[in-house]
């Protein structure tokens, strides 16, 4: 990846969270780790598009982002994976993650976008 594709799925990224955690994490503090690489994976030869490590007793957490995978995703994958990394938060407390929680972050997700039309390109 070049410098210009960094900062263009950057720039992309970073809309979307400036519109979506208002909505979804309004008292969260986040902070963003955006990866120039594999930010790990918990199946195999996955490719992981990001990670959300909640201190959810705090109300904080990071999110790191592979930069690489996600420019790869047009935008309405973009808003998925943003909504879904966002919603590990929201779960965090009544989960100890693994499948069943990415289950339920998934569901969820399907359910909150679909009340949002689709969005102009980006």
């Amino acid at each position: 990846m070049n410098k210009r594709e960094t900062a263009r799925t950057q720039k992309r990224l970073e809309t979307l969270l400036v519109e979506w955690k208002p909505k979804l994490l309004r008292a969260w503090r986040v902070s963003h780790v955006f990866v120039d690489g594999p930010v790990g994976s918990s199946v195999p030869g996955r490719v992981t598009q990001a990670t959300c490590i909640p201190a959810w007793e705090y109300k904080d957490a990071e999110i790191r982002w592979s930069i690489p995978a996600l420019s790869e995703l047009d935008d309405i994958e973009l808003e998925e994976i943003v909504v879904h990394e966002l919603l590990h938060c929201v779960v965090a407390p009544s989960t100890r993650g693994g499948k069943r929680e990415e289950m339920v972050v998934t569901d969820l997700t399907a359910l909150v976008l679909m009340d949002y039309p689709p969005r102009p390109p980006l």
